[in-house]
């Protein structure tokens, strides 16, 4: 057995005895690593938990019987901007109890390296969609290939339990890892894949009308190629706008002309210059804009000129980065505007 403390004499002359502390601290040491590693599996756990929701559900021995909520519909029209960090995502929900999903942000694997990775589908969406109850989602709406827009629904899509109607894309020609692992489980389940193109009236249940505006054709920039959607209820209009640049607002005037007057905007490429012209603005005449943005992001979005813009026409603006989940009920009539970081119904 080591002793704990050592005495050490001068040779010849004598010296008062004093012990060492070196065992006592390495004995302390020794407790605070093990105490660190205990926490970190817990952590550890934690972060899985919230990574990957269904994981605590599935861990259950099956003798246990979990209690699934039931899915109530909204009353009113209910359109959710979704704070997913630096991306975009919509949750509508219809008082006949439809559920559509308009991109979905981040996924575990971005297109480009960020210095840490978000799964929006794992993180914040499907956590919104078990609280709520909801089990199935009729349509997916995937603006473009983009992993900021599309990366969360490959979580979605591979939750085997949430039943998935249908998914629209443009089926830009991409082939990123991103894309393959959004088409992977599409192709696995037999999720019907439709081709998004102007003109396409979308089923979203009695008294919402929505309506593919863009594109048309597809152009050589993915944002430019964005599906545009228009959605009507009652008095009251959304225009879904994804990535859109000047290009497409311009091609969106030369077609729809006043058609495209809407109350809520979702502001193209979340707010960057590239995006959100005078001449769009004057036609789309909204009386809210509509931002998916992440605090501190790298990209300047949005920036002070689209913000001038907007301000200088009297328009009430909205973005995830200040605001949180910004919720939107209406009955077709009027409209309320409900502004949290979290979500709790």
């Amino acid at each position: 057995m080591v002793e704990a403390y050592q005495v050490e004499r001068e040779p010849e002359r004598p010296k008062e005895v004093k012990k060492s502390n070196k065992g006592f601290f390495s004995l302390v040491i020794i407790l605070l690593l093990l105490a660190s590693s205990l926490w970190g599996l817990a952590l550890n756990a934690n972060w899985r938990q919230a990574l990957y929701p269904s994981f605590k559900e599935a861990s259950l021995p099956s003798s246990v019987e979990t209690k699934e909520k039931a899915y109530q519909p909204p009353e009113k029209l209910t359109v959710t901007l979704l704070d997913v960090g630096q991306g975009l995502s919509f949750l509508i929900e219809t008082p006949e109890g439809r559920v559509i999903m308009y991109d979905a942000g981040e996924g575990a694997n971005p297109d480009f390296k960020f210095k840490r990775y978000f799964d929006a589908g794992a993180r914040v969406i499907l956590p919104i969609l078990e609280k709520k109850g909801i089990k199935r989602i009729d349509t997916i709406a995937v603006t473009g290939p983009d992993s900021d827009h599309m990366g969360g629904f490959i979580t979605i899509l591979n939750e085997d339990r949430l039943e998935i109607g249908e998914v629209w894309d443009i089926a830009f020609p991409k082939p990123t890892p991103t894309y393959k692992a959004f088409l992977d489980p599409i192709n696995r389940r037999g999720i019907k894949f439709r081709l998004a193109r102007r003109g396409q009236v979308l089923d979203w249940g009695e008294d919402v009308f929505a309506q593919i505006l863009h594109p048309d054709n597809l152009y050589s920039s993915s944002n430019n190629s964005s599906i545009v959607i228009k959605l009507v209820y009652g008095k009251v209009s959304f225009l879904f706008t994804g990535d859109i640049e000047k290009e497409a607002e311009r091609e969106l005037v030369e077609t729809y002309g006043p058609g495209l007057e809407s109350t809520f905007l979702q502001v193209g490429h979340h707010g960057s210059n590239t995006s959100s012209t005078p001449l769009f603005l004057d036609f789309v005449k909204p009386k809210v804009a509509l931002i998916g943005v992440g605090r501190y992001n790298t990209y300047g979005h949005p920036t002070p000129k689209t913000l001038k813009k907007l301000r200088e026409r009297g328009i009430e603006i909205y973005r995830t980065d200040q605001d949180g989940h910004v919720v939107i009920t209406t009955d077709g009539k009027d409209y309320e505007v409900i502004r949290t970081g979290e979500l709790t119904d």
